[in-house]
């Protein structure tokens, strides 16, 4: 059985997903076949990390790697991990070399590197290069790495990535195309007295609030400085700040609730700024990096090759309109609806 499937089976971890593993991963046969563990060395150093400074964990290089040999039974012969070395190294230069030509025209930049999951099994879909003969230029396509190991659990097959970014920047100026029009009514929402008003009350009713507090503050050092002189009792003392403290705790939810809302409507008043900063993307005739992260958020692609894409920016703008409505703005004789 696989590692996963045996600490399953021995308590050592619970996910519920390994249960049924019943093959090896990829990477785990790659990494067992190039172990000198198995043939009785002892290898350290592969890896190393800084924790005092929070630092990554680093592969280290393998001239670099600390091995002594013999200090344990090996269970594979020499010869053997000696031909599987010179096989593996024959694949790879075959590999490289074909892939060498196509080096520069070749885009080693994963635009969606951790932004593109598995409408299926819910899993981060894998970024793979290959050139084959009677190709003009490498090719990258994304599949589901789950169902390169479980075909019977996961339908995803793959998605070629120049197919995907076409989706993804045709998607990107229609949405742009919405930002304008949005633009325009959020702007004269800002502009319009109801919420101008509505700003107005907030200020007035923060000063209010804050000027409670500070009368209940000094009320209770009052309080406490008569029950030191003897003019009040210990009891008169106790109901009089008992009082204090819940007036004190009524006056301070009011001012989380009034700051929240002052939070809203500064929103609604600045949001021309964030919108602005994704139209001027409008004249972009290919997709980037900078483009994905200020538009994407997540893209989830199914096994018919369907495709949902989650913008960045889709909260916030259903959290403006909902403010628009919820504000009653008018604009031009219209009510903003969200």
């Amino acid at each position: 059985m696989p590692p996963s499937k045996y600490r399953y089976d021995k308590g050592i971890i619970k996910d519920k997903r390994y249960a049924d593993y019943t093959l090896w991963r990829i990477a785990t046969l790659k990494s067992m076949l190039q172990n000198e563990v198995y043939i009785g060395n002892m290898v350290q150093g592969r890896r190393k990390s800084q924790f005092y400074d929070g630092g990554k964990e680093k592969y280290v290089d393998k001239s670099d790697w600390v091995i002594v040999p013999n200090t344990h039974e090996p269970i594979v012969s020499k010869e053997l991990f000696d031909k599987v070395q010179r096989q593996l190294a024959e694949t790879s230069a075959a590999y490289h070399k074909n892939l060498g030509k196509y080096d520069k025209i070749s885009n080693n930049n994963n635009l969606f590197k951790g932004k593109i999951v598995c409408g299926d099994c819910g899993t981060n879909l894998t970024r793979y290069k290959t050139a084959k003969k009677g190709y003009k230029k490498a090719r990258y396509t994304y599949i589901c790495p789950h169902h390169a190991v479980f075909p019977d659990k996961c339908k995803f097959i793959m998605i070629a990535e120049d197919i995907l970014k076409e989706i993804v920047m045709n998607s990107v100026r229609l949405q742009i195309s919405y930002l304008a029009n949005i633009e325009n009514m959020l702007a004269n929402a800002a502009k319009s007295p109801v919420v101008r008003k509505k700003m107005m009350a907030v200020t007035r009713e923060t000063s209010s609030i804050l000027s409670n507090i500070a009368y209940i503050k000094s009320s209770r050092i009052r309080a406490a400085s008569d029950f030191a002189k003897g003019i009040i009792d210990e009891q008169e003392y106790k109901n009089v700040k008992d009082e204090f403290d819940a007036e004190l705790h009524t006056e301070t939810s009011n001012l989380e609730v009034v700051n929240k809302e002052r939070e809203r409507l500064n929103r609604l008043l600045s949001s021309g700024k964030w919108i602005a900063d994704l139209k001027k993307y409008k004249s972009s005739k290919k997709l980037t990096q900078e483009i994905v992260d200020a538009f994407v958020k997540r893209i989830t692609v199914y096994p018919d090759k369907n495709i949902e894409i989650q913008w960045a920016f889709s909260d916030k703008m259903s959290e403006l309109l909902i403010m628009c409505s919820d504000n009653n703005a008018n604009v031009g004789g219209e009510r903003l609806a969200g």
